[in-house]
């Protein structure tokens, strides 16, 4: 039979218990999954009644709803009853007089139908002890080789010596040292019960006992308690056997003494014990039954059948003016639509819609609480809308809809930073709920959204900076106005000092992310002093878009012409106009494997606009000057400017 394990990490010094491992397991599985427990100390080691509770709800031992399982070499059987339908199962551990841990869980998911059989009740530790005690002995009589003499009884072949509760106590605890059984005289009944002897208080000078009374009364648990001195018993009886045991407070040696009593309790000479006892009025019912019965010799009470026949007598006019088949409709349009149901139409237009809610008067600036109908669960993808008419939040907030748990807030626009900024009062934002961005899921805020449509090459990620950052410093800093950190959009960066290995590079403060260079974290000489690089961002870090390498190969013109100059660019070289010019005019030629222009030139003393190709795109607010050095980098029709001063 194949078995499954779910494994769990206990530390009785901290009282916790962990899951392991992130498992799901199917609804209506039974017996076949076990819990499997690796103690990290030795804190467990030795107590008592060592169990694991399991349950649908969180801290349901405290209030009697836990399944509580025996755990035995490290390890129990999940309890079948826990996994009957989808959602969280809590588990947790105790043991002795009382260390607790807290609850750990796994999750059931959903499962196909299955035949619906059922199983055993899972056993627990009232089980383990009310089948201990079902299987003893009822009573001690005499007769059939036993002799009762007084406060002695005596088996016939030389048997073991008892001693009654109504001896002097001296002899009772000679008898307990001795382990000779005790017995109970209970005149009222003319029977001797044996007694389990489960607790000697030695320093009190006390003696305990535990034993059930016969036939009728076999659900009856005597307790029997004597003092040193003193020569009257107390004794109680208690009507739950398995219950009362188990609420016992016991050393491990008076457990064990109080196990060995039990099993050594002798049969009836000649008579053989099973786990019901056969007795006297049992016998007699047995006894009445004919030589050859007949059906007819058993009574049956069939009186709950005749009450009901009564019941319909008469009724015959009543069922004669319900109404005919025809009158009764055969579709749906025939019926009248009082409870409001609705129709397919309606479903269609509410599953498309997004439900709508607000957060309610508990919430806090930094823990929303929401109302949003028809959301019952948090899966991938569930959509609501939010109104804020409580509290402006603030940094790091979370929200809980419906009581499903209080997930943190991320924007939509960033790839792994929580909302920082704030759910403004009187706003309401679109909410996607995502299972895996964080480990317990979170929502995505369709946050921030820019009402400006004016967008510029900044806006959407692209620009020039100078880093003037000092080669030792690792964390590299470059400013661009009005800059947005965009996935796969594309900076020129001119480093002044050389780069050094796993640098990272923060423009205009919108975070310090690694800089890649061939798949890994860049090393020490790949950027040198006064390098221009073109770097594409990914998510979570720079790139440098064109290999190093080969852009030093790349082949460079030297153009000797000043004044008005008109030149068409091929793609993968580099223009250097060496004179100063009055006007220029760029074109570009086919492209190629490598669609990037680049060119240099000087203006004069009075400045001028290059005319360049129709879509070229320059930096938002950039004006050319007079007297300028300008190095001018075009990549799909994006250009980065970089200029500086000349003699006059």
């Amino acid at each position: 039979m194949p078995r499954f394990d779910i494994p769990f990490t206990v530390s009785g010094e901290t009282q916790t218990i962990t899951a392991t491992q992130n498992l799901a397991i199917r609804a209506g599985s039974k017996n076949y999954w076990f819990a499997t427990f690796t103690f990290t100390d030795n804190i467990f080691e030795g107590l008592e009644y060592l169990s694991a509770t399991f349950s649908t709800e969180p801290y349901a031992r405290s209030k009697g709803r836990a399944k509580i399982v025996p755990i035995e070499n490290n390890q129990c059987q999940v309890p079948w009853e826990v996994l009957t339908r989808k959602g969280k199962v809590y588990v947790g551990i105790f043991a002795g007089d009382m260390l607790v841990t807290n609850e750990a869980t796994f999750e059931v998911t959903y499962s196909a139908p299955t035949l619906g059989n059922e199983s055993q009740p899972t056993e627990s530790w009232y089980a383990r002890f009310e089948t201990a005690l079902d299987a003893k002995q009822d009573a001690l009589t005499a007769g059939d080789g036993i002799t009762i003499d007084g406060n002695v009884i005596s088996a016939t072949g030389g048997g073991i010596a008892y001693v009654t509760v109504n001896s002097p106590f001296s002899d009772i605890k000679e008898a307990v040292d001795a382990g000779k059984p005790v017995v109970l005289v209970i005149e009222e009944y003319g029977r001797y019960i044996p007694l389990s002897y489960y607790s000697y208080d030695d320093p009190a000078g006390e003696a305990m006992f535990m034993g059930q009374l016969p036939g009728d009364y076999s659900q009856d648990v005597y307790t029997c308690r004597l003092a040193s001195g003193n020569t009257q018993w107390s004794y109680q009886v208690y009507a739950d056997k398995s219950v009362k045991f188990e609420s016992q407070t016991l050393t491990a040696q008076e457990k064990a003494q109080a196990r060995a009593n039990i099993n050594a309790q002798a049969a009836e000479q000649g008579k053989g014990l099973s786990s019901n006892d056969y007795d006297a009025a049992a016998k007699a019912k047995v006894d009445a039954i004919p030589e050859n019965p007949k059906y007819t010799d058993t009574v049956y009470d069939d009186s709950a059948i005749v009450d009901r026949v009564s019941a319909i007598e008469g009724k015959e006019s009543t069922w004669d003016a319900k109404a005919d088949d025809e009158d009764i409709p055969t579709k749906v349009s025939d019926l009248t639509n009082d409870s409001g149901f609705i129709t397919n139409t309606a479903t269609a237009y509410r599953s498309a819609s997004i439900p709508m809610g607000e957060c309610d008067g508990t919430s806090t600036a930094t823990a929303f609480t929401a109302t949003v109908p028809g959301i019952t669960e948090l899966r991938d993808g569930v959509c609501v809308w939010l109104r804020n008419n409580v509290v402006t939040s603030a940094s790091g907030f979370t929200i809980d809809i419906n009581g499903l748990g209080a997930k943190p807030v991320y924007s939509s626009l960033a790839a792994a930073t929580r909302v920082t900024t704030t759910f403004n009062v009187n706003y309401t934002e679109l909410l996607v709920y995502n299972e895996s961005r964080v480990t317990g899921g979170c929502w995505d805020m369709v946050y921030g959204v820019d009402t400006n449509t004016t967008y510029t090459p900044a806006k959407l990620g692209f620009g020039y900076a100078v880093c003037d950052t000092a080669e030792a410093t690792l964390a590299k800093t470059a400013s661009i106005s009005s800059y947005a950190l965009t996935a796969n959009a594309l900076v020129s960066i001119k480093f002044t000092h050389a780069v050094p290995a796993n640098a990272t590079l923060n423009i205009t403060s919108k975070g310090a992310k690694a800089i890649y260079y061939r798949g890994a974290p860049i090393t020490a000489g790949v950027i040198k002093a006064g390098d221009t690089v073109t770097l594409m961002y990914s998510t979570y870090y720079h790139v440098i878009a064109i290999d190093r390498d080969k852009q030093d190969k790349v082949a460079t013109v030297t153009v000797s012409d000043s004044g008005a100059v008109t030149q068409a660019l091929d793609a993968g070289t580099v223009y250097q106009f060496t004179g100063a010019l009055t006007s220029l005019t760029i074109s570009f030629n086919a492209t190629s494997d490598l669609p990037q222009y680049h060119f240099i030139f000087t203006t004069g003393s009075t400045a001028f606009d290059p005319v360049l190709p129709n879509g070229v795109v320059l930096p938002d607010g950039h004006t050319w000057e007079a007297n300028k050095r300008y190095e001018v980098d075009i990549l799909d029709g994006y250009a980065v400017v970089a200029s500086w001063a000349v003699s006059a």
